[in-house]
């Protein structure tokens, strides 16, 4: 996949997140493994998926690999035994920002969220606004790029599991 709009916003997320690991070195405890957010059921958005069936095209023996593995009903189909992602380096941006102290907006009013296992001990509503990733500020990004580079499939979301992301 050339340069595009879409791998410009995931680095944006990639550094954020990189930041705000490194700001909250001590409260957050997500690591390699550590899979508790990767729940089945999530989707993706066209450019997304695109993205994932592009990196997965070009390694057939992955492909086959996850069509052949047993699902597990309560995770990811793209985890393997270990917990630890498959698909890791085009994992889809709900993946990149999991864990992090996160904003938005609920019937007009800002709620903010975090995994349960990260600031156990911390206010995630004390946190400074800059110590927050705005949710919808990052979908509303997404939803304009994925009009832009989605293709044909625009505007449609997809389940985040081998079959359907592979399906042409």
């Amino acid at each position: 996949m050339s340069a595009s709009r879409y791998q410009d916003l995931v680095a944006k997320v990639d550094a954020k997140a990189k930041e705000f690991h490194e700001r909250y070195a001590a409260q957050l405890q997500c690591k390699k493994g550590c899979s508790s957010c990767c729940q089945p059921g999530l989707t993706v958005f066209s450019v997304e998926r695109l993205a994932i069936r592009e990196w997965l095209n070009e390694r057939p023996d992955l492909i086959e690999k996850l069509k052949a593995q047993p699902g597990n009903p309560k995770a990811c189909s793209f985890l393997d035994d270990e917990g630890a992602c498959q698909i890791y380096p085009v994992r889809p941006i709900i993946c990149r920002t999991q864990g992090l102290p996160l904003s938005f907006k609920v019937n007009e009013r800002t709620e903010r969220d975090v995994c349960p296992l990260n600031f156990e001990k911390d206010d995630v509503l004390a946190l400074p606004t800059d110590g927050v990733l705005n949710l919808d500020l990052l979908n509303t990004l997404l939803v304009l790029v994925d009009q832009v580079e989605g293709g044909s499939e625009a505007g449609q979301r997809f389940a985040l599991n081998v079959d359907e992301v592979t399906r042409t």
